[in-house]
């Protein structure tokens, strides 16, 4: 987890936990947010240290991707803040990485269709994770989703739809 909503991935380290029971797992958190940096510190004093490792500082964008290329998949446990328009920075930039987004349904990802694991609940969220570190087909799926997404979304794609918006309008005026 990185960044500000790294924060919310702590409310889940109870399962995160549980899981690594089966799933031996590193939780990496590298973010430089003061609410995240309290959280993920009591958690790791309360556990020995444990499966909890604490990157302070911030990122640079090839760092980031070098954590998210070594790693199974992002937690992000954001949930939706009402009346409030959202943009999911820490979605989009990593969903290209190629490392799978197991994402709390919320507004912060609903423009992803299936390009993200999403999950409602714990035991959907634990069914997630253990997809993404069996590397089964619903992992290979999201994966491709997430490829196919960036793809149509890429800023090419986007300012050659602008172009012919333009164009087409241009013809009609």
């Amino acid at each position: 987890m990185f960044g500000p909503a790294s924060e919310f991935g702590a409310d889940k380290f109870d399962i995160l936990t549980e899981i690594n029971k089966e799933h031996p797992m590193l939780v990496v958190i590298a973010t430089k947010h003061k609410g995240s940096l309290k959280k993920w510190q009591a958690l790791k004093s309360k556990n020995g240290g444990g499966i909890i490792e604490i990157r302070e500082g911030e990122l640079s964008i090839e760092k980031l991707y070098q954590y998210l290329y070594a790693s199974d998949l992002l937690l992000y446990n954001k949930p939706t803040k009402p009346d409030t328009v959202v943009v999911a920075s820490t979605a989009f930039q990593c969903l290209g990485s190629g490392c799978p987004i197991v994402a709390l349904e919320s507004s912060f990802v609903e423009m992803f269709g299936n390009s993200v694991y999403r999950y409602e609940n714990d035991r959907e969220l634990k069914i997630s994770i253990v997809s993404a570190f069996e590397k089964d087909e619903r992992c290979k799926k999201v994966i491709r989703d997430a490829k196919e997404y960036v793809e149509e979304n890429s800023a090419m794609n986007v300012a050659k739809k602008f172009v012919g918006l333009f164009e087409s309008l241009e013809e009609g005026g």
